[in-house]
């Protein structure tokens, strides 16, 4: 039974080795266990230059190349792996949109689904307004970033829910220095540091959002209305404490590490 396992790097120099020798992709499949659908897929997807139209698709194992005034094309082990890792690496990464992008999209399908057009009928008609497919559309909408809510879908709130996708995996570099054991270390060596605390109150999903900053020796709580839960908006607020309190006064009510040192 053929292996349906990715092709490796050394799958790959034997693909290029048996080019070179002239092998069919039937032969090829054989030594390598796999289908030979697969393998002249992966050559023709992975080949420098793809103009040939018949098998082997390449000029690797061509003996008149050398005085062949035509085009040459050559499938490369090392090139065709970091083109697949590249693409691999590229599918499994999430979609990202800006605030801008994000309001621009939500401008345009809001007001056409509050006028019971459905998601499909607004992509194909807004088709060079927005900027992603309707599957996406929909989950965007299910992640409440739009205005818009799956109760405005009258049909997709009849739909039975999918399984739960697997969660975004934070890259645990960003910890470093940041754990909660760093903190205690830290107020154990400064133990005159003032601690503030600040956290995200979120109402409704993709709502307004309350950004809470708590001064912990003097109970004082600081709230803060938020149009939507971005860290931009977090930004917005310091910077005009910042500004409206002065610089100085500002490090002294959050004093950092770096500013104390």
């Amino acid at each position: 039974m053929p292996d349906h396992k990715h092709l490796t790097l050394d799958h790959r120099s034997f693909i290029q080795t048996s080019l070179q020798a002239g092998h069919s992709f039937r032969r090829i499949a054989l030594a390598l266990n796999k289908d030979p659908t697969a393998i002249s897929r992966e050559v023709r997807n992975h080949r420098t230059l793809t103009l040939p139209e018949r098998s082997p698709y390449v000029c690797n194992g061509c003996k008149q190349r050398n005085r062949c005034v035509l085009t040459k094309y050559f499938y490369r082990a090392i090139s065709a792996h970091n083109a697949y890792r590249s693409c691999l690496s590229a599918s499994r990464e999430g979609l990202s949109y800006t605030e801008s992008e994000i309001l621009w999209m939500d401008e345009v399908i809001t007001p056409l689904v509050k006028k019971k057009q459905s998601v499909h009928h607004i992509c194909v008609s807004q088709a060079d307004n927005l900027l992603c497919s309707q599957r996406t559309l929909y989950k965007l909408i299910d992640q409440g970033v739009f205005s818009v809510r799956n109760i405005d879908l009258p049909r997709k709130v009849r739909y039975r829910p999918r399984h739960c996708s697997k969660p975004y995996k934070v890259d645990k570099k960003c910890r470093i220095s940041r754990t909660y054991e760093d903190f205690l270390l830290y107020m154990k060596e400064h133990p005159d540091t003032p601690v503030i605390q600040m956290d995200s109150v979120e109402g409704t999903k993709g709502g307004k959002v309350l950004l809470t900053v708590l001064f912990m020796q003097s109970d004082l709580m600081l709230l803060f209305l938020r149009d939507h839960n971005t860290s931009q908006s977090v930004l917005d607020i310091f910077d005009m404490l910042d500004t409206t309190l002065g610089t100085p006064t500002f490090k002294q009510l959050f004093p950092s590490p770096k500013s104390r040192d």
